[in-house]
Formats: C-alpha cells, structure tokens, sequence
C-alpha cells in the first residue's frame, strides 16, 4: 500500500519551506541541471524566433537544426 505525501512534504518538495540538507530531495546538482536546460530552452527559443523572422520558412528551419540544434547535441 502507497505511503500518503503530507502537504508539508509536498511544500517541502517544491521549495516553499526551508529544510535541513538530509530532508532536501533535490541537491545542488539536480537545480543546477534545471538551470542550465531552461538557459538552453531560451536561448534556442530566441535564436529560432530571430531566425525565423529574418529568413524564409525552408531556410530557417534549415538554419535552426543546424545551427543551433545539432551544436547542443
């Protein structure tokens, strides 16, 4: 049978309360990677929508896998 998740858990888990280090399911590594894929989102959200203003729709998306998509692989 599943244990239940209290609120303060739940609260505990999305950050709104402060916790001790051994109560944390997050570490410093897991925000730190949250981090650094929403730059990235952001950055190719940007870069696309200045492609895709500038050049035709072929081109752009052309331009989007390869300049931008394929280097963060």
């Amino acid at each position: 049978m599943p244990k239940e998740i209290s609120a303060v858990s739940r609260d505990i888990a999305s950050g709104f309360l402060p916790t001790d280090k051994k109560e944390r399911i997050f570490n410093f590594w897991d925000l730190m990677l949250v981090q650094v894929v929403i730059g990235l989102s952001a950055f190719g959200l940007l870069t696309g929508a200045y492609a895709g203003s500038m050049l035709e729709a072929d081109e752009s998306i052309v331009a989007i896998l390869f300049g931008n998509a394929f280097p963060m692989f």
